[in-house]
């Protein structure tokens, strides 16, 4: 139905208006968004929808069909603990009695009303404080379901059952007590294009969560400015567990939390005026005295210093012959030189991953994301030590981290293919498999060489076809 100019031409207006970055979804995805607007209108025929694509909302509407709503109460808890245990608490013990929370890109309202059940909890704990929940979202027709407050079993099942009995009628439909819905109101805002309303503004702390993953990179800049500034001194950003780099801006400070991270914005200096020093004079130059002439005495020959250049290559090779013992070998006979420790702590993390010693390569693997959170291979690799202690959903979350990382890390989206195949859900693993074999076709001809997975393109490339055909 589209030819390959009205594609183009479509992506890049729903992404001068809303910042989608919509190069990752298929063509296929973007004609049945097409055709669902076209029937929603009653029209035949691309020319004649041109003149509502005009319209900011239906510019709107199309987007939100390619984008995954998919959400539900409590979605990433650890989050929602890191909130309760560790951000509200340090937001308390400042002073900070009359809380605002802001839900980014909020969908149907799951994350909105999880923030005001979370702090109604805390309320317990804590003792008395005020707290008011803004939801935003660029979908007029989900905040319409937000503001009704009425769920299905899918959207509560995370929900522990004293909570849900708790805040929530019987159902289904489960709807909200007023006790929480009066602490949360929406707003119809794009986060990219639309002004900051003062509404969403002064915020303490901001969710913004599997938002920015359709961004492109100039959308994220931006967006990440506009939560900076619409955070008060002190506050917190919490984003998704994939999209951290993305909002490593230097405008926030990050912070670990335990299993989790987060983004703070730093109080501003308090300016402090110091004394002058009294300029003393300068001592006086130490008197000269003549120094002895010594004669060198012929010392032992240099010893030759083991090359790293040469080590390191010959570790790759043994990897790529899969000979494991004697990468680890060459790896031990490094000098310490913080040249290579990236890529030998990379490799000696694959190589005892491929000898399922997973303990020592989960080790390796936290230490390199505690000197850089934002490498990739390193995401990659514990994606991998989690899928082979049959943690999926660990799995599936550093495989994506990889990716957001790094967007044609090949084998992070081969193995997050795998992973959904394990997991039975039969399209994401399709579209990864896919989205591999695209990075594969167009990324330069090189001589076969095993990645930190072990596989090389070619056997990469046939498990895809194979399993697509597996999949029909």
């Amino acid at each position: 139905m589209l030819g390959d100019r009205d594609r183009a031409k479509l992506r890049e207006q729903i992404a001068a208006y809303s910042g989608l970055a919509l190069t990752g979804q298929s063509d296929e995805a973007l004609e049945q968004a097409v055709a669902q607007r076209l029937a929603a209108h009653g029209l035949s025929s691309l020319d004649a929808y041109r003149p509502l694509l005009q319209r900011e909302e239906e510019l709107g509407h199309l987007a939100q069909l390619l984008t995954n709503k998919e959400t539900y109460f409590f979605r990433e808890e650890r989050h929602f603990r890191a909130l309760a245990e560790r951000l509200l608490p340090q937001l308390l013990a400042e002073g900070r009695r009359n809380l605002r929370l802001w839900s980014a890109g909020c969908a149907t309202g799951e994350e909105a009303y999880s923030l005001a059940i979370t702090l109604l909890e805390a309320q317990a704990q804590y003792g008395p404080f005020a707290f008011e929940v803004v939801g935003s979202d660029l979908d007029a027709d989900a905040l319409e379901k937000a503001r009704r407050g009425c769920y299905g079993s899918r959207a509560v099942r995370r929900i522990p059952e004293p909570l849900r009995k708790k805040y929530f009628g019987k159902g289904p439909p489960f709807c909200l007590v007023p006790q929480v819905m009066e602490r949360v109101h929406f707003v119809h805002h794009n986060l990219v294009g639309d002004e900051m309303p003062p509404e969403l503004t002064e915020m303490d702390v901001i969710f913004c969560r599997n938002v920015t993953i359709y961004f492109d990179e100039a959308a994220r800049d931006r967006l990440n400015a506009r939560l900076a500034a619409a955070l008060r001194e002190g506050g917190y950003l919490v984003v998704a567990s994939a999209e951290t780099m993305g909002h490593n801006r230097g405008r926030l400070h990050l912070i670990p939390l335990g299993e989790t991270f987060a983004f703070r914005k730093e109080p501003s200096p308090r300016r402090s005026i110091t004394p002058p020093r009294p300029v003393l004079p300068a001592p006086p130059p130490p008197a000269r005295t003549a120094t002895p002439k010594v004669t060198a005495l012929p010392g032992p020959p240099p010893e030759t210093k083991p090359d790293p250049t040469a080590i390191l290559d010959r570790a790759r090779r043994a990897f790529r012959r899969q000979e494991y013992d004697v990468v680890l070998r060459e790896l031990d006979r490094l000098p310490p030189d913080p040249t290579y420790r990236g890529e030998t702590d990379l490799l000696r993390a694959a190589t005892l991953l491929q000898q399922s010693q997973l303990e020592k390569a989960e080790a390796i693997c936290r230490k390199l994301l505690t000197r850089d959170p934002w490498l990739a291979d390193a995401h990659f690799l514990l994606g991998q030590v989690h899928r082979q202690r049959g943690q999926a959903e660990s799995a599936v979350q550093s495989f994506k981290q990889a990716i957001y990382l790094q967007p044609t890390h090949c084998a992070s989206h081969f193995f997050l293919a795998e992973t959904y195949r394990d997991l039975g859900e039969v399209h994401r693993a399709r579209s990864e498999y896919e989205n591999t074999l695209n990075i594969l076709r167009h990324r330069p001809a090189r001589p076969p060489a095993r990645d930190l997975a072990g596989l090389d393109d070619e056997m990469v490339q046939r498990a895809c076809i194979v399993n697509l055909e597996r999949l029909g």
